[in-house]
């Protein structure tokens, strides 16, 4: 089963999100790693037949049981299944669409990590609208770890253009943390599919392909600048060549059977598909990349929900073609996030900050129900200081306004607490003092009439 990630209101005209859908997915995962795998390009150019493979591969396991399962001929007549896949002029997949089933993997270095996996609609197509193509392609990129680039015949200079938002964002990235050692996106693999130029298929072919398309566009000031950024805004770019999977698409009764695709076609697919499906970081090479944020930090579940929360923010306010609001956008979220760690810290702290006092002292507290107001103050200083220190030592996107205005919060917010317990502490002692005083002078009353009895 499909769900909708991003999908078109026609009644609206307009595109929105479903993260009830996404959030419900990946609830019994909110605190696993995640990796997301993502294709898009044009239009009728088969990213939906490929991204079933994927989907093949992650439920083989490993590239052992793939392989094993292309080599067997037993299963040369199985149906490929997952995202819809059929032969029409007109698009199928609308928005972008992510497949209901989470697999998991355990990754040798970070541990268990699951995998989602999504489909984009056709994009820069002559009927569709150009801004719309990039809000999508935006989104897909921008929410994967592994995005696959569907190009079909050959690779242009014009394919490189519509990465241009994204080196625009990421040198604005790396311009503006000139102190950090960071890459703003994962890994992104062109596939040129239905090559048909030479003889040269695969990742080798493809990768040199792309080179040169890239000292090509080099060429001039305005092309050297987009492919340099290009390259230091992503961890990995790679590209494949696949010829045509053959004349079985013609086929009424195809189904994705590997069986009947051209031998030169699942030659590469072979190859192809494991190198997308697998971390180089994992030594053991059998879970796929895991998602990152621009500061190179691993994202979970959760995270991610957050990340998906935030786009649709910036694409409803009209901005998602800005670099600038895209880069305000996740500078947002990473302060967001240190400030919530410190925050989550001095709560942990301030609430705990007196005795424990049962309910059966509430009325008489004891000396040991308060801090004397040295102590309470020492406490307090300590535990300030160090949630201020996790606040600084987070990673952070540079936003020097930002940053002042999350700071003032958090401070404000701290004064608070420290009030709301200072008053509580002051009450326990003023109680205390209270509860003495009554003591000594039923303690001076009974004494005073013991000694009158005594002299009696």
């Amino acid at each position: 089963m499909v769900l909708d990630l991003v999908s078109h209101n026609e009644e609206e005209g307009k595109i929105e999100f479903h993260l009830d859908s996404l959030a419900a997915l990946l609830e019994p995962h909110k605190e696993k790693l995640i990796s997301v795998i993502s294709i898009s390009g044009a239009f009728r150019t088969g990213k939906s037949f490929l991204q079933n493979w994927v989907l093949k591969y992650l439920n083989c396991g490993s590239k052992e049981s793939f392989s094993e399962f292309l080599q067997n001929e037993d299963n040369a007549e199985e149906s490929l299944a997952g995202f819809k896949s059929i032969r029409t002029r007109d698009p199928v997949t609308d928005g972008i669409d992510i497949f209901d089933e989470i697999f998991e993997f355990e990754h040798a270095v970070h541990g268990p990590v699951v995998v989602v996996v999504l489909d984009t609609q056709g994009i820069f197509s002559m009927n569709s609208d150009y801004a719309e193509s990039v809000a999508i392609f935006a989104i897909s990129l921008l929410l994967s770890s592994m995005q696959l680039y569907n190009i079909r015949g050959n690779m242009t200079r014009n394919d490189l253009e519509h990465l241009r938002l994204f080196a625009s964002f990421g040198k604005m990235i790396i311009d503006m943390n000139p102190n950090a050692e960071l890459t703003p996106f994962q890994q992104l693999a062109f596939v040129i599919r239905d090559w048909d130029l030479d003889d040269e298929l695969g990742l080798e072919a493809g990768t040199s392909i792309l080179m040169q398309t890239m000292e090509d566009c080099s060429d001039s000031e305005e092309g050297s600048e987009l492919v340099q950024s290009i390259k230091n805004s992503f961890k990995k770019l790679i590209c494949s060549t696949m010829r045509h999977p053959g004349s079985c698409l013609r086929d009424e009764d195809f189904e994705g059977q590997f069986g009947r695709l051209d031998e030169e076609f699942r030659t590469t697919l072979e190859e192809l598909i494991p190198y997308v499906c697998n971390d180089s970081t994992d030594d053991q090479s059998v879970c796929p990349v895991i998602k990152t944020d621009p500061l190179g930090n691993n994202m979970n579940c959760e995270d991610f929900i957050d990340q998906v929360e935030m786009l649709k923010e910036v694409f409803e306010s009209g901005q998602i073609e800005s670099p600038e609001s895209l880069y305000s956008a996740y500078s947002k979220v990473s302060h967001g996030k240190a400030t919530k760690r410190a925050a989550n810290y001095w709560n942990s702290k301030i609430e705990n900050i007196l005795p424990d006092m049962p309910e059966s002292r509430r009325d008489t507290p004891r000396k040991y129900d308060f801090l004397e107001t040295d102590e309470f103050d020492d406490k307090v200083k300590k535990y300030q200081k160090e949630a201020w220190n996790i606040y600084d030592s987070a990673p952070k996107l540079e936003a020097s306004e930002m940053e002042e205005e999350l700071r003032k919060g958090l401070e404000q917010r701290m004064e608070e607490d420290i009030e709301n317990q200072r008053s509580e502490n002051l009450n326990r002692e003023a109680l205390y003092d209270k509860t003495w005083q009554a003591r000594c002078a039923c303690l001076v009353a009974t004494c005073a009439c013991c000694t009158a009895c005594a002299c009696k």
